[in-house]
């Protein structure tokens, strides 16, 4: 994929938006769900607009209360979807480190239990 245009690059990493989209957009597409647990909200994901539009789309339920909301981004992360889920009340965001990738599973299981606890 060297020739991949530079917008769908993220360093040296290509981004397959439309397959990227075939299994992620579906999956985000629940309208039951009560809780959405997210593994990274980054710079390549956010190369495909329709994932871009659907996390605004989260971001308002989980802002209305609809919908408690946890993910990892990373530790640089200076994405305005991002910074808008931090914002928010039902939102709990997780840095990834080398530090803490062997046990942060751990507290954001703590984390989503205390959430699924408040909604009860």
């Amino acid at each position: 994929m060297k020739n991949a245009p530079a917008r769908n690059r993220v360093g040296k990493y290509t981004v397959c938006v439309p397959e990227f989209e075939s299994v992620a957009l579906p999956a985000l597409s629940s309208r039951t769900a009560h809780l959405l647990i997210l593994d990274e909200i980054g710079k390549m994901e956010l190369k495909s607009r329709f994932f871009e539009d659907r996390m605004l789309q989260i971001a308002d339920s989980v802002e209305r209360g609809d919908l408690c909301f946890v993910a990892t981004i990373p530790l640089k992360a200076t994405l305005n979807i991002v910074d808008r889920l931090k914002r928010i009340r039902n939102a709990q965001l997780f840095h990834v480190t080398q530090t803490n990738r062997d046990q942060i599973h751990r507290d954001i299981l703590e984390a989503t239990v205390r959430m699924i606890g408040n909604k009860a």
